[in-house]
């Protein structure tokens, strides 16, 4: 179940390492990761520390509307 976890990680998530640090997925790769901890300091960590996602990917609702 962990493993299937540390897979379905995506960049934008907020997750939170098994040292209980939270940070922001900004980068992956096979098995690193880059987190962001507060705003602009990024931390490279193994991606088997992630313990568990926080918050998942926020997908636009039915009110969402894009004005820009």
């Amino acid at each position: 179940e962990v493993v299937r976890l540390q897979e379905s990680i995506q960049v934008g998530q907020r997750v939170m390492m098994s040292s209980g640090i939270f940070g922001t997925v900004v980068s992956l790769t096979d098995d690193r990761a880059r987190l962001e901890i507060a705003p602009g300091t990024q931390i490279d960590i193994a991606r088997a520390a992630i313990a568990k996602v926080d918050e998942p990917l926020q997908q636009p609702g039915p009110d969402a509307r894009d004005d820009a």
